[in-house]
Order: C-alpha cells, then structure tokens, then sequence
C-alpha cells in the first residue's frame, strides 16, 4: 500500500485486515508520512475504546475496507 492510498483512508471509518490475520475497526484517526515515521513507512492510527491507539504501518495492512457512514 502506498503512502498515497492510505492517506485516502484518513478520517474514514475502516476495517483494516493485517498481515497477520488481526482486524481492527475504527476511525482512522491519524496519519503519519514515512519521513516521519520510524521506520520510514507511512502508518494510520485508529483510537480504541480502551483510550490507546493501535498505529499500523502501511506494510502491515492486508486489505482496508472502507466501512457505511463515510
């Protein structure tokens, strides 16, 4: 996935399948540019109902599914 298509995602509600089989749901609620990042690789936050924020990186993401109310 390209630095490009994720940023697409930002704000959106998302289903994102990982690399490893997890799935995680929510608002894509940050975005990182790989220069910023380190390792240099473009990632998407999404804040959970715990108050943590899981952070994935765009070569973590399997698929991302854009979820009805965007």
């Amino acid at each position: 996935m390209t630095e490009r298509e994720l940023w697409g995602y930002f704000g959106k509600r998302v289903r994102v399948t990982c690399t490893t089989g997890e799935v995680v749901e929510g608002i894509a609620a940050y975005f990182t540019k790989a220069i910023d990042n380190e390792p240099e690789v473009a990632s998407i936050g999404i804040p959970q109902s715990y108050g943590g924020i899981i952070d994935i990186t765009a070569d973590e993401i399997k698929s991302i599914e854009v979820l009805a109310g965007n």
